[in-house]
């Protein structure tokens, strides 16, 4: 196959997916119960003629052909030649299903196509035309009404076009975006100082003009030269002022409009990325001589491409589940009085800024008892609460299958579905429908890149926790909270809410929250249908952001779910709320405080520690999790840089990367130790060499500790800090 026809099938397999799903909205607008005209049969014959011609581009005769049959049936729609009925919509979803399974695939010019399509096609039309139609019918022999629909149809105007850009491409403008918009914040700071210039210098041009008038000891030349200056003095900041805060401006427009444009074009629409499950289903539900009737609404939703892509294995998962475990033969289904093909549907809608994915079927459905005897078996206590017990279900290797199965039956399809809920920061949601079947759901953002958040204050550090989660924000008394079961409560509209410091889910330094007017700040977040109130010493503001990975090899903190800059370059770290909820043991009765930030550390210089790295995600991950214990941070990007600062500020302690330009850690440590002044100054040098002879050379040089960034321990370092620091 030549490399244009690779481009040009690649092409079809892509556009094909939407003609596809324009055809199968039609088919729901018909089976409503709505009339066969109106925009849904334009768009929909639209699809029809533009994938007759897009096939027989790419040299795919039999697909030409069905498209064009299908140009018929619709035109007799139209026509009133044909009445919407169960048998029309079910064939031409068994037509819909399988130009999709033979279009879609990899190896498309390879496979047998489906003739058997047409004839389906041609069952609906017996009767309608005494012209005979051939198998494979050639576009030049199209009805004359059939022409005339085509032109009636054609769009007056392209429609929008569409661009598919790398990945990589829009991460990184996503980036420089956020960038951006930090550097805006920066020119709101200086705006500041050059108005209080400004102003200093108003009231100096005041002041001598007061002491001129008084008869001030100065030569009339002298006087006359300090009068030019500070007029000019004034003058010029002025100037800056006014241009500084129309620069600002226009800056903070162009990030903002800049920024939504990029997160338009991070999301796509679901079908991009998940189009492809329904040909996987119907191919899983043939391999065990099963039907299925696939469908799938709300795929036109646009989503982040990274939600999506966490979402299509996960989903993939669900639908093996589906088809071995619930799925019955068509025998087994008549025979319990269903339709012979098993239904599953694939819904996403928007709610709330939230995602919901929803994968049903009406199959077998989840037998309790079974649930609960395998619950009992590997030693759990489980009660008759539904919820309880399904929820067992997302535990690892939990499964009630006996003989596991080439798809499924090992117990981790659930779990991997948790897995990546939290990932995502949603969770997972079991159900039975009824009177049969299985519901899957699971809610998350529509981006985890640019989020939502509110930001807040802990322990003098600020994080920040996803909107999404937040069901309201409270400020109460402290005799408002109630002590139940040994715990704090708070009681909203007369449920129990339970309290927990953030600083003691975190294992911060320091208890109690800060009262401030006589009353403390909450929020109370959801976790599906339980609430708990987050209690935290102040709630500052809320703002997109863009959040970057938390990346360093091995570390891993479930609550922590991201990071980005403050307008003053300090850390944020951003909360995984749902892996909050489970640390929510940690908590016990809520203590207050009143004063300063930092209560009982007040008096206690807190230490500074300069980060020395290359990698501007390692600066901002140490950083943030040494200021969150209640460290002062200064970085360097290389070694040279690391000296600049030694020299001219106090520094307790240093922590260096080795592998850097300019300057490396090794050379860093051989200045610092041969420095007069510097030679007591502690170093730990934290690094990706694990090499023994490399950690030699350290130890050598005079680092009082070589730690590894492979299998990071953050308790390892910070307990390293505080024996050195």
């Amino acid at each position: 196959m030549s490399d244009l026809r690779g481009r040009l099938l690649r092409a079809f397999r892509l556009e094909q997916k939407d003609h596809l799903a324009q055809l199968r909205a039609f088919l729901d607008h018909l089976e409503s119960g709505c009339a066969p005209g109106g925009p849904e049969y334009q768009d929909a014959f639209r699809s029809a003629h533009t994938l007759k011609g897009t096939s027989r581009a790419v040299d795919l005769p039999v697909l030409e052909s069905i498209a064009h049959h299908l140009e018929s049936v619709l035109t007799a729609l139209r026509d009133g030649r044909i009445q919407p009925s169960p048998n029309l919509a079910s064939t031409l979803r068994r037509v819909f299903d399988g130009v999709e399974d033979y279009s879609g695939s990899v190896g498309v010019e390879d496979r047998e196509p489906p003739i058997h399509l047409i004839t389906l096609i041609e069952q609906l039309m017996t009767g309608e035309s005494s012209q005979p139609r051939s198998p494979i019918a050639s576009p030049n022999s199209s009805l004359p009404e059939q022409q005339v629909a085509v032109e009636d149809v054609s769009p007056q105007s392209p429609g929008p076009l569409t661009v598919r850009v790398p990945t990589s491409t829009l991460e990184g403008l996503s980036a420089g975006v956020h960038e951006l918009r930090v550097e805006a914040a920066r020119q709101a700071n200086s705006g500041y100082e050059l108005r209080v210039l400004t102003e200093r210098l108003v009231s100096l041009e005041h002041e001598w003009s007061r002491l001129r008038q008084q008869g001030m000891a100065v030569g009339i030349d002298q006087t006359a030269s300090l009068d030019l200056k500070i007029h000019q003095c004034v003058g010029t900041a002025r100037g800056l002022l006014s241009d500084q805060t129309r620069h600002q401006s226009n800056l903070v427009k162009l990030g903002e409009g800049l920024e939504n444009r990029v997160r338009q074009a991070r999301t796509v629409p679901a079908r991009d990325v998940l189009g492809d499950l329904g040909p996987v289903a119907r191919d899983l539900a043939r391999s065990q001589g099963k039907q299925l009737d696939f469908r799938a609404k709300g795929l036109e939703t646009s989503v982040d491409r990274q939600v999506l892509g966490q979402l299509h294995e996960s989903l993939l998962h669900m639908i093996r589940n589906a088809v071995d475990h619930g799925l019955e033969t068509p025998e087994e289904r008549v025979r319990q009085g269903k339709t012979p093909a098993g239904k599953l549907e694939l819904v996403l809608r928007v709610t709330k800024n939230q995602l919901v994915t929803t994968l049903s079927d009406d199959g077998r459905g989840i037998d309790l008892e079974k649930v609960k005897a395998k619950a009992l078996a590997l030693g759990h206590a489980p009660n008759d609460d539904e919820s309880a017990l399904l929820n067992l279900l997302l535990l690892p290797e939990f499964s009630t299958v006996v003989t596991p199965g080439k798809l499924s039956g090992r117990g981790l399809g659930l779990a991997i579905l948790k897995q990546v809920a939290e990932q995502l920061q949603g969770q997972v949601l079991l159900s039975r429908r009824q009177p049969f079947g299985t519901v899957v759901g699971l809610r998350t953002p529509l981006s985890i890149t640019v989020q939502s958040l509110l930001l807040l204050r802990c322990q003098s550090q600020v994080f920040a926790i996803p909107t999404h989660a937040i069901d309201r924000l409270v400020r109460l008394l402290p005799e408002d909270l109630t002590i139940l079961n040994g715990r704090s409560s708070y009681f909203l509209n007369g449920d129990a809410v339970p309290t927990v410091e953030l600083s003691a889910i975190l294992g911060l330094p320091g208890r109690g929250v800060r009262v401030e007017d006589g009353r403390l700040w909450g929020a109370v977040l959801r976790h599906g249908d339980k609430r708990f109130l987050l209690a935290v010493d102040g709630l500052l503001a809320q703002r997109d952001a863009e959040v970057s990975a938390l990346i360093l090899p091995g570390y891993n903190n479930p609550k922590l779910s991201g990071l980005f800059l403050l307008e003053d370059e300090s850390i944020c770290l951003v909360l995984n709320p749902s892996r909050l909820w489970d640390s929510l043991s940690a908590g016990g009765i809520v203590a207050t405080r009143t004063g300063p930030e930092i209560d009982d550390k007040a008096t206690k210089r807190a230490s500074i520690v300069l980060v020395v790295d290359d990698s501007v995600t390692t600066r901002m991950l140490e950083r943030g999790i040494l200021e969150t214990h209640g460290y002062q941070v200064v970085v360097a990007v290389d070694g040279e840089d690391a000296l600049r600062q030694l020299k001219s500020q106090r520094i307790d302690l240093v922590i260096s990367d080795v592998q850097m330009p300019l300057m490396d850690g090794f050379q860093l440590l051989a200045a610092i130790k041969t420095d007069p002044e510097l030679f007591h100054l502690p170093v730990i040098l934290l690094t990706s060499c694990a090499d023994r002879v490399d950690r030699q050379r350290g130890l050598d040089l005079g680092a009082e500790a070589y730690l590894s960034k492979q299998g990071f321990d953050q308790e390892e370092l910070l307990e390293t800090v505080r024996q050195i620091a």
